[in-house]
């Protein structure tokens, strides 16, 4: 019986390890594919794809010299459809630079988490969530911008010139990639308990 119990409990938990995740994380080493578009459309919509991002972060340690932050640029599938599943692959590159431009974005963000000059009882997540709404609102008026000078695609000597202003800017921004942020607090480095070393 014990063994019995032990397999079902083993089956279950090798089944939720192997539900293909809702959410992709940008990567340089992944391109979206069509059937990561999983969502339904809601309501009436002339464009033919969506794509959904959204940013997510949390302190991973946090001491006196120093915070660990976690950030992410993550893709949701379940969000993000298309109308055509075998849809163009001009289509498929003009969504992939709206989530590379959501990473450009992000890049900014950890490169400002990383430079934020704040004493400790500063910090939390009103300082973070202010950072984070002034980066993700520039980043919205940059993809609305994106759109309209690319036609969503159709303009293709535009979306050209979008696709390179976009990796240059990635590149620019490349020390920033990692997803791991390390605020090293300066006026606290050295201190453990509030003493001087």
């Amino acid at each position: 019986m014990r063994i019995v119990i032990l397999l079902i409990l083993f089956t279950y938990f090798f089944q939720l390890d192997n539900k293909e995740p809702l959410e992709i994380v940008w990567s340089e080493n992944y391109k979206l594919k069509w059937e990561d578009f999983q969502g339904k459309q809601e309501g009436y919509s002339d464009e033919q794809a969506k794509i959904r991002y959204r940013f997510y972060y949390k302190i991973l340690n946090y001491t006196d010299s120093n915070i660990v932050y976690s950030a992410k640029n993550i893709f949701v599938k379940n969000k993000s459809w298309t109308k055509n599943k075998e849809g163009n692959e001009l289509l498929l590159n003009h969504e992939q630079r709206h989530f590379d431009l959501s990473e450009v974005y992000a890049r900014y963000f950890r490169k400002e988490l990383s430079e934020l000059n704040a004493s400790n009882n500063v910090y939390g997540w009103e300082l973070m969530d202010k950072t984070l709404k002034n980066w993700f609102n520039k980043l919205n008026v940059v993809q609305d911008k994106y759109d309209l000078e690319t036609g969503h695609s159709i303009e293709k000597e535009m979306q050209e010139n979008w696709n390179k202003k976009i990796d240059s800017l990635l590149l620019s921004l490349d020390k920033y990639k990692d997803t791991i942020v390390i605020h090293v607090n300066k006026s606290r480095t050295g201190t453990t308990g509030g003493k001087t070393k």
